[in-house]
C-alpha cells in the first residue's frame, strides 16, 4: 500500500497491565513554522476536549501528554519541548501551545530531526506511546518530485550544520528503541517523500507479517486532514479511540464486538462521519438493543410459523 494509504494499527510492545491501570503517553510534534497557524490554533482549542472525551472512551488510568514544537535552522524557538503531564495537568502543555506563534520557514522544508530529537528527550513511561506527527512540510532532504517541481532546499543533504545524525536513523531508535508509535497527520502531498520514510522505518520489524505488505506496518499510520484545521479534534478522537479500544479493549466495547454487518465495532468507530461522532458507549447500546430486537423478532416468527 502506498504511504498515504496507511492506516495506524497500535502495537503492543510490552506487557499490559490491567486495563484499568495502563498508562498512555501520547506526544503531540508540531511544525510551527508559518503556514501552520490553523492547526496551532486547533490544538490549542481542543487538546483538552480530545483528552477529556478519550479518557471517557477507554477509561485508563491515566493519559500523559507532552509537546514539542519545531521549525527550522536559525528560526527562533527553532525547538520547544513541554514534558509529560498527567490528564490533570494537561493544560500546562496547552499554555505552552499557546505561547506558540506560527512564524519562521525560509525554504519549503523543516527542520524535523529537531523535532525527532525533541521527543526522544522526553521521559517516555507509558504503557502505551504514541505520537501525533502534525506538518506541512517535510524534513529537509526529502522534497519530492524533480527539478522545478522539487522547490528549494537549503540543506539537500537532511542536515542542517550543527547536525550528524540522519533523520532515519533517529526514526529507528525513536520506532525500535524508544518503542514510539507515529501518526502522521497528512495536511499536504509535500510530505509524501518522507512519509515513505517512516513506513519503511516501522515496516522493519514487521518483515515475517504477512498482514504488513498489504495494511501496512503495526505502530506507524497516515490521518488524512482532508477536511481541514476544524475538523482536528474529531479525527484526532476517532483515530486515537478506535486503535486504542483494539489494542487494549474496554470493559463495554471490545475490538471483537460485531455489529450486523459483520464488521467489528472498533472500525464502526474509525469510520463514523467526523460530524456525525458520538459517544462510543451509545453506539454499543445501540447494537445491544437492536440485537435484543432481533432475537425477539425471530423467535416470534419461528412460533408463528409453528402455529
Amino acid at each position: 500500500a502506498a504511504a498515504s494509504d496507511c492506516e495506524y494499527r497500535a502495537r503492543s510492545l510490552r506487557p499490559l497491565p490491567a486495563k484499568s491501570e495502563v498508562v498512555v503517553d501520547l506526544c503531540i510534534c508540531m511544525d510551527c513554522t508559518g503556514s501552520m497557524g490553523a492547526w496551532i490554533d486547533a490544538a490549542k482549542t481542543h487538546l483538552v476536549a480530545i483528552i477529556e472525551e478519550l479518557g471517557c472512551d477507554i477509561e485508563v488510568a491515566d493519559i500523559r501528554v507532552a509537546f514539542v514544537a519545531y521549525r527550522d535552522f536559525d528560526d527562533q524557538g527553532r525547538k520547544v519541548i513541554e514534558p509529560f503531564a498527567s490528564a490533570k495537568d494537561v493544560g500546562r502543555v496547552v499554555r505552552c501551545i499557546r505561547d506558540q506563534d506560527a512564524s519562521g520557514g525560509g525554504d519549503e522544508p523543516e527542520d524535523v530531526i529537531s523535532g525527532v530529537e525533541g521527543m526522544r528527550s522526553l521521559e517516555w513511561r507509558g504503557d502505551v506511546r504514541m505520537c501525533l506527527f502534525v506538518a506541512d512540510a517535510c524534513a529537509h532532504g526529502y522534497l519530492p518530485g524533480k527539478g522545478a517541481y522539487q522547490g528549494h532546499d537549503d540543506h539537500p543533504t537532511g542536515l542542517c550544520p550543527d547536525q550528524k545524525v540522519f533523520l532515519p536513523d533517529l526514526m529507528h531508535q525513536f520506532a525500535h528503541e524508544d518503542g514510539v508509535d507515529l501518526i502522521m497527520c497528512q495536511i499536504s502531498n509535500r510530505t509524501s517523500k518522507m512519509e515513505e520514510m517512516f513506513k519503511g522505518v516501522y515496516a522493519a520489524a514487521d518483515d515475517k507479517d504477512p498482514a504488513a505488505a498489504e495494511l501496512g506496518p503495526r505502530g506507524y499510520g497516515v490521518l488524512p486532514m482532508s477536511s481541514g484545521a476544524s475538523a482536528f479534534k474529531e479525527a484526532i478522537l476517532s483515530c486515537l479511540s478506535s486503535s486504542l479500544l483494539e489494542l487494549i479493549g474496554n470493559d463495554t466495547l471490545t475490538s471483537g464486538v460485531q455489529t450486523f454487518d459483520g464488521s467489528t465495532l472498533s472500525s464502526l468507530v474509525s469510520t463514523m462521519n467526523s460530524s456525525l461522532r458520538e459517544s462510543t458507549h451509545a453506539v454499543a447500546e445501540r447494537l445491544r438493543n437492536a440485537k435484543e430486537e432481533a432475537v425477539v423478532a425471530a423467535a416470534a416468527a419461528a412460533e408463528e410459523e409453528d402455529q
